[in-house]
């Protein structure tokens, strides 16, 4: 994406097994313009960190699904390649001592360790990990009101969230 130019760093696809982490449905795309999209360009939109950069790791398919395994691995490897947050707009609701270990080591490197509550809220609002794991900073939305969207996630108690962000009509890089 144009406003992305000259921000995204080399990351690693451990779906394909490459260094090619190209982006099959637009979310991580949209998600990187949020963090830093280009400024005072004239085109797009402005990203909130003007001095970010992009290190790609994809840990899902084009259908948005993945495993544990490659999530932690994905944790490990942006950890050993100076990520200073790591942020996962994904979830399971299976508990994982595996991934536990790899925030953890994440934590030990001075990470930060960002990730959705998920929007399961209308099937029954599970704990959705990585959020859910000890020093992961769970993100629920809101909407311009500062009302949590109706599809936006908790866990099981409110001790889940630790941060709100808008998450309804966002404009964003695709």
């Amino acid at each position: 994406h144009p406003d992305l130019q000259g921000k995204v760093l080399p990351g690693y696809d451990f779906v394909n097994r490459d260094n090619l982490p190209a982006d099959d449905n637009g979310f991580g795309t949209f998600e990187a313009g949020i963090a830093a999209a280009m400024t005072n360009n004239e085109q797009g939109i402005a990203g909130t960190s003007w001095g970010a950069q992009i290190l790609p790791v994809k840990v899902l398919g084009s259908d948005a699904w993945g495993t544990y395994a490659d999530v932690i691995s994905g944790i490990v490897w942006a950890v050993d390649h100076d990520a200073d947050v790591i942020c996962m707009a994904f979830g399971g609701t299976e508990y994982s001592l595996g991934m536990q270990a790899a925030v953890d080591y994440a934590i030990s490197r001075g990470v930060t360790v960002v990730a959705s509550v998920g929007d399961e809220n209308a099937n029954g609002n599970p704990v959705i990990y990585p959020a859910g794991l000890s020093g992961v900073l769970g993100v629920t939305a809101i909407d311009q009101n500062d009302v949590r969207l109706p599809t936006a996630g908790y866990g099981t108690s409110t001790d889940l969230v630790d941060l709100t962000a808008p998450g309804g009509s966002i404009i964003s890089t695709w």
